[in-house]
């Protein structure tokens, strides 16, 4: 019979699960799909919210506090990581916020519509916009008021058909937007990487879990959605309701923040790149991944009204005056 020491020596476990192989071990556990074989310098994603995950657990609130304080040493240890089931998850749950809030912003500007005018009769504050569907949101007291700005419009119109489109379509066309994003980002930074590394699967749990700053973006947005409550207040001449422009240095102001800060993180990011090719890497994070990412917003901020203008005219519901 086979010792107790010597069946100590020969038992083999898996370094993921703990689990016992039997000899010869195999390529992969068959508990937890740990690779046996795997002499890869990365590692399997141990994040906290890898942990929570696996524990059937919700650990997004810390892990986005996890990924905003990450210091130096910590980048590191995530940029080791290859992306797993958790990471993925964790993606995809910010970039769908991501997409139904830019989704979202485009009823701030389609489905609305002013007509009249100071130099108008006020009866001119009746006068709907060509088309179907145009329910009037509010309109100036009639008679006018005496010194009532000339470029002031007299009504304020609003489209629900309009807007229900234009919200469907920007949330699709947002959707392959955030798609085509997430594809060029991995590809750019394997491509970054020298071709020693490429294999190595480094940063993708790092760029998954940096959506993390998608979060404060998302604070920037839901103010801009409420920016059609501005359109009413020079209508009613109310001193409380801020005007367009308000809203637009307050969404600026905080979507710029959380972009820089997002885009400093990814440079760090770069940083823990190895010393032979991290000049490649930081100049992608730096350079590349900002340029592509205005590139494909702008592309589907300019092309929207291409798709929605014509779906209009062909439902007649477009407004025409």
């Amino acid at each position: 019979m086979e010792s107790f020491e010597s069946a100590r020596s020969n038992l083999v476990r898996c370094p993921g699960c703990g689990e016992p192989l039997a000899r010869p071990a195999p390529s992969r556990c068959p508990l937890c799909k740990h690779g046996l074989e795997d002499h890869r310098a990365t590692s399997d994603d141990s994040t906290p919210y890898a942990m929570a995950y696996a524990a059937g657990e919700s650990g997004w609130r810390t892990m986005l506090v996890w990924v905003w304080a990450a210091g130096a040493a910590r980048l590191k240890h995530l940029a080791m990581m290859r992306d797993s089931a958790a990471s993925r998850r964790f993606a995809r749950l910010n970039l769908l916020c991501l997409t139904l809030g830019l989704g979202l912003v485009a009823w701030t500007r389609v489905g609305w519509a002013w007509t009249g005018g100071g130099a108008a009769r006020a009866s001119d504050a009746l006068i709907r916009p060509l088309g179907e569907g145009w329910v009037r949101v509010a309109s100036a007291p009639e008679p006018l008021p005496a010194g009532w700005p000339v470029e002031t419009p007299t009504a304020l119109w609003w489209n629900s058909a309009q807007a229900i489109l234009a919200v469907i379509a920007s949330t699709v066309t947002v959707l392959i937007v955030v798609l085509a994003w997430t594809w060029v980002m991995r590809f750019g930074v394997r491509r970054a990487h020298r071709f020693d590394y490429r294999g190595e699967q480094r940063m993708t749990a790092a760029l998954h879990y940096g959506t993390a700053w998608i979060v404060p973006l998302m604070v920037g947005l839901l103010v801009y959605a409420t920016q059609p409550v501005s359109y009413v207040g020079p209508l009613i001449q109310s001193s409380w309701i801020p005007p367009p422009g308000v809203f637009t240095l307050v969404v600026g102001g905080v979507t710029g923040l959380g972009l820089v800060l997002w885009w400093f993180w990814l440079i760090r990011l770069g940083f823990t790149a190895p010393a032979n090719t991290r000049a490649r890497v930081v100049l992608f994070f730096a350079v590349g991944a900002p340029t592509l990412t205005a590139a494909l917003l702008t592309a589907w901020w300019l092309g929207l009204p291409y798709i929605l203008t014509p779906l209009f005219r062909a439902m007649g519901i477009a407004a025409q005056g």
